[in-house]
């Protein structure tokens, strides 16, 4: 089954105005939302979505002030939470580390991770049980493991062609985007554990869901693929294409596969799409800079995205952002199961929000904009 979208300039991607008398539309999940927004239906004439300063919303404080979790000194292509504990990771600065950031006291983890020579990292992951972390060094053709708990280095996986795609199942099996294909290898012997699966063009991200039965996969024509992996050989379920995307750099899907989103690098576009029957959700949602990443929320009633300048949350249920987007380098998104939520981009800050402190500050805004 495949699903060709319009192109987002004539289908009308979501726009945002601003309203006084508007309230925050605040929710379990709602972090960063800023008071006063109210969303112009889908159709309407297509503008990119200004910067909006977010006062009242703030960052995580830890001690006190602070606004951030850790500074990994360079820019930050993936940030990623162990599901089990407070720890997140930072990971694909110029400098080729991985570091680890104990959310609850915002201090660093262990030393920075890298492999045999300092180089970029261009996607960096969790297993699922938070034991091994994963990077691919795109220049270099490879996979680098490490043990999480002790940081040492458990394998370098050579991986001819690797362009970018990177996901973990299960405790070690990994899907690695390669050229036009998907492979999947043992994260530790590096033995293939499943055939390879074709892609129109090059991969550049992949995304299981929770029980990694379906997988979603994004390149760099614009093509994004869903997968069920339920019986072998693996079965195409839908196929979008993205006009004007250039490359799709990252992909999303809820729990159950419900919902799979995509961020296009070049039109500056998030799009959302409804499984099984594969139909659009809302009009995509322009940025103000290239997008870069998403994310879904635990309760899946937000997508969070964001590009280098800015971050930006979507209602689920209608595509509409809930308002505009804040400016924070949000090149990376992450949500831990919790509902927390952290960002990271070029600046090299590493972010987190927390449901009840982003609900009150966010509580008094929406007061000062009435």
């Amino acid at each position: 089954m495949g699903v060709v979208l319009q192109d987002p300039v004539d289908n009308g991607p979501v726009t945002v105005a601003s309203s006084r008398r508007g309230r925050a539309l605040l929710a379990a999940a709602g972090l960063l939302l800023v008071a006063g927004c109210t969303a112009r239906p889908p159709g309407s004439a297509a503008t990119d979505v200004p910067h909006r300063s977010a006062p009242g919303v703030a960052e995580l404080g830890c001690p006190s002030s602070a606004r951030v979790v850790g500074d990994h000194g360079g820019a930050v292509s993936s940030v990623g939470f162990n599901i089990e504990d407070d720890l997140l990771l930072s990971g694909g600065s110029l400098d080729g580390a991985i570091r680890i950031w104990d959310v609850a006291t915002c201090t660093q983890h262990g030393p920075a991770l890298r492999g045999p020579d300092a180089t970029t990292l261009y996607r960096s992951v969790f297993s699922e049980d938070g034991s091994l972390i994963a990077g691919v060094d795109v220049a270099r053709s490879r996979i680098q493991v490490w043990d999480a708990a002790h940081g040492a280095s458990v394998a370098t996986l050579p991986v001819s062609g690797a362009s970018g795609g990177l996901a973990f199942c299960n405790l070690s099996r990994l899907a690695i985007g390669v050229r036009d294909h998907i492979v999947f290898r043992d994260a530790v012997t590096g033995a293939e554990v499943a055939p390879p699966l074709g892609h129109p063009g090059k991969i550049q991200a992949l995304a299981y869901n929770f029980n990694c039965t379906w997988l979603v996969s994004g390149s760099d024509n614009g093509t994004v693929v869903v997968w069920s992996l339920i019986h072998q050989p693996a079965e195409r379920l839908a196929t979008f294409t993205v006009p004007s995307a250039g490359s799709v750099v990252d992909v999303a899907t809820t729990g159950a596969g419900d919902l799979v989103a995509a961020a296009g690098l070049d039109n500056r576009a998030i799009s959302l799409w409804r499984m099984p029957d594969a139909t659009p959700v809302g009009s995509p949602v322009l940025l103000p800079g290239p997008a870069r990443s998403v994310a879904f929320s635990p309760d899946e009633q937000h997508l969070a995205a964001g590009s280098d300048d800015s971050l930006v949350l979507i209602d689920t249920i209608t595509g509409a952002p809930l308002c505009p987007p804040a400016p924070y380098s949000s090149g990376s998104v992450a949500y831990h199961r919790t509902g927390r939520l952290a960002a990271a981009g070029t600046d090299g800050k590493v972010r987190v929000w927390e449901n009840d402190d982003a609900l009150t500050d966010c509580a008094a805004a929406a007061q000062a904009a009435v």
